[in-house]
């Protein structure tokens, strides 16, 4: 049975605001994020506020100058509080044996990633682009050179992919360094195999090495 508090949380995190705040986080295109924004200011004032104080470059994607693939948070204390919940009573010496231990099941765990045998990229950004490669189902693909395109999708929507530079105006290839599903489509039209678009850190030899 949940607390009061937990209740209160769950309640607080399923406003609207934050709903939509969450949405802005992940926000791609400044366009989709500026629109979704602005949905908040006209909800919430106080909330965009908050946000707006926070600064976007600290929790917005389409601010971030850097690289953040797909991480949209660096707080790991949170995870690490759940890892321990069972050994947060432990005597000092016994915790850090259960860290040690834990830590080590975990590199041991992860080098066996090659073992299954699953192709030169990762499970799981494989799942990433099965489900673009869904996704880039009946678009339409105009070329513009040898390596730009013009792609529209089902709702008419254009989009620009340039798979020589491996970038798209969606910005999602660019910033996860995955094809997205326009670039797919490019790929498809021009018999591009679609593995090689994707960066060499996602591939098992890299998290292996890693």
């Amino acid at each position: 049975c949940a607390t009061p508090e937990a209740e209160h949380q769950d309640l607080f995190q399923k406003q609207e605001p934050w709903l939509l705040g969450g949405k802005a986080a992940r926000a791609f295109q400044l366009s989709e994020f500026n629109t979704i924004f602005n949905e908040i200011k006209n909800i919430n004032a106080s909330c965009a506020e908050y946000l707006i104080g926070i600064g976007f470059q600290h929790w917005a994607r389409a601010h971030f100058d850097g690289n953040r693939y797909n991480i949209m948070t660096s707080n790991v204390a949170e995870t690490w509080n759940s890892v321990l919940r069972e050994a947060r009573e432990y005597p000092i010496v016994a915790l850090v044996e259960y860290i040690r231990s834990k830590l080590m099941n975990w590199f041991a765990e992860r080098r066996n990633v090659t073992g299954g045998g699953n192709g030169r990229l990762t499970a799981r950004v494989n799942e990433i682009l099965e489900g673009n490669f869904e996704n880039s189902g009946g678009m339409l693909v105009r070329r513009i050179n040898n390596v730009e395109f013009e792609v529209k999708d089902k709702v008419g929507s254009s989009y620009h992919v340039n798979l020589g530079g491996k970038n798209c105006s969606c910005f999602s290839f660019q910033k996860l360094l995955i094809p997205c599903s326009h670039a797919i489509a490019s790929a498809i039209n021009e018999k591009v195999r679609i593995e090689s678009l994707v960066s060499e850190f996602y591939s098992l030899e890299t998290l292996t090495s890693a």
